[in-house]
């Protein structure tokens, strides 16, 4: 059967609204870059503001908007705003492939991860019910996929500083019809992460254009897998939809 897929990267949203068998898509997360020359800050809008960044300065977005036919870098931090894309380059972040590049922390245990998957799924039912779409039911061969992919992202982060824009979800043998991928900071709870996952993927999905949210909204899913992974610093989370 011929796959059409909608597809989506990490520093920006690229979408084919087209009717799909399956739609991986990245959760947007910061990086680095870097400004090339001076680089005035602009709102949502696209208005210029009266504050601007020094050339070299290094800076950490979330992924790139377009704005009135202009792409942007969208900026974290306290000040926030857009800067024009073609005023900064993301930097790249290079690992030493020792023995252990690849490694994935152990720490993640099958109880956390089972409850992830659980409070992940009682909150998007929650969001669901109020979008007029059905409940979803955990599916086990979903976990295990969503697990592998997310060990995937652990190995892609080391090597690169950047998700793996779901080579691995056509790599193997996918258990799922749509894919989201994401890394967060690590929280002291399964809760926690949870509610940042949803946070991320549902309520600020803006600099995805919103397709993490329409995925997770979508009717025609109703089974899903929840999978976490992690290094030293980072949780690494797959779903998978079917």
């Amino acid at each position: 059967m011929k796959r059409i897929l909608e597809l989506g990267a990490i520093a920006g949203i690229g979408i084919g609204l087209l009717a799909t068998t399956n739609q991986p898509v990245q959760a947007a997360s910061s990086y680095k870059v870097k400004v090339t020359k001076q680089s005035f800050v602009y709102d949502k809008n696209g208005k210029r503001q009266n504050t601007f960044w020094y050339k070299n300065s290094v800076l950490r977005a979330s992924g790139t908007k377009k704005i009135n036919g202009k792409v942007y870098y969208k900026l974290e931090g306290k000040k926030g705003g857009y800067i024009l894309k073609n005023t900064a380059k993301k930097l790249v972040t290079h690992t030493n492939k020792s023995a252990n590049a690849n490694k994935v922390d152990d720490s993640v245990d099958s109880q956390f991860r089972a409850q992830v998957q659980t409070e992940f799924i009682k909150l998007v039912n929650n969001w669901r019910k109020t979008q007029k779409s059905g409940a979803m039911k955990a599916d086990s061969g979903l976990k295990k996929f969503a697990t592998l992919r997310a060990q995937d992202q652990v190995v892609a982060w080391k090597q690169t500083g950047d998700l793996d824009n779901h080579k691995g979800f056509y790599n193997y043998n996918s258990a799922g019809k749509a894919e989201c991928l994401g890394i967060e900071p690590k929280t002291a709870t399964a809760k926690a992460l949870a509610e940042a996952m949803v946070d991320k993927l549902i309520y600020h999905d803006e600099s995805s254009n919103w397709v993490h949210r329409d995925i997770l909204k979508a009717n025609k899913y109703h089974k899903i897998g929840v999978g976490v992974a992690a290094n030293d610093e980072y949780y690494t989370y797959a779903v998978e939809l079917k």
